[in-house]
């Protein structure tokens, strides 16, 4: 168990890039925000687990959304109509 509780770089939700990984990409495109959910720190498996990126419409450009296609690859789920999203289970 983390004694920190804070995110774990190395973590990943199932075939979801690694967190280290997805804050590169947000870092390269800052426009990127990212979706997840919290475990509560009174339980033992404690985390904060990164699932979902989405690019709202206003900010998507031809750049970005190759980018973000090829980063997302092995996504669940993957809308590229107007906005960008992608989803791991």
């Amino acid at each position: 168990m983390r004694t920190n509780k804070f995110i774990d770089p190395n973590d990943a939700q199932n075939a979801a890039p690694f967190v280290k990984d997805i804050f590169i990409f947000m870092t390269k495109h800052p426009q990127v925000l990212a979706s997840g959910y919290l475990v509560g720190p009174d339980r033992e498996d404690y985390r904060i687990t990164i699932d979902g990126l989405y690019v709202p419409g206003k900010y998507v450009t031809e750049e970005i959304k190759n980018d973000f296609i090829e980063f997302c690859v092995d996504a669940d789920e993957l809308n590229t109509e107007g906005k960008l999203l992608s989803w791991w289970d």
